[in-house]
């Protein structure tokens, strides 16, 4: 069965599927998060790397370094460089890892979840205007649509 399903992929497939995400990111971009960025309100003005970490801190939980470079496509070295940026002006800590002394676990600090939710909040307000020009159909497809493609993606 699997091959069968290796078989039916050919290269027309995997162009398109590439052409798909070029566009996707692209519009994602322009429709989300510029509008994201410009609407402002937040105390920090915060790098893009900076945010996708405490953003990845804030759905996720604490991680490790090491973790964190691999969930946020970073080096190790710039990775130590963000960190230490984000200690300094109070959004995370670090602290020794209680099942293991070898390890470093990185958090949010009470300031950085603030920060967050303020984000957050302001994010959801922004996509609410965005789904109202759509309509409660469009709206529930594209949400399906996404989560369809989230659980494939995730499953590569």
């Amino acid at each position: 069965m699997a091959r069968e399903v290796i078989d039916s992929v050919d290269r027309e497939t995997a162009r398109e599927l590439y052409g798909l995400l070029t566009k996707f990111m692209g519009l994602y971009h322009k429709k989300f998060l510029c509008v994201l960025r410009s609407s402002g309100g937040c105390e920090a003005r915060l790098k893009k790397n900076q945010q996708k970490l405490i953003c990845h801190l804030f759905f996720e939980g604490e991680a490790t370094p090491s973790e964190l470079s691999r969930k946020v496509g970073l080096e190790k070295g710039s990775l130590t460089t963000l960190l230490d940026s984000l200690e300094k002006i109070g959004f995370i800590a670090r602290k020794g890892d209680p099942r293991d002394r070898r390890k470093t676990l990185v958090s949010l600090t009470p300031r950085g979840r603030a920060h967050m939710e303020e984000v957050t909040a302001r994010q959801r307000d922004i996509i609410l205007e965005l789904l109202k020009k759509l309509g409660r159909p469009e709206a529930d497809e594209l949400i399906a649509s996404l989560k369809k493609a989230v659980d494939i993606l995730e499953r590569l």
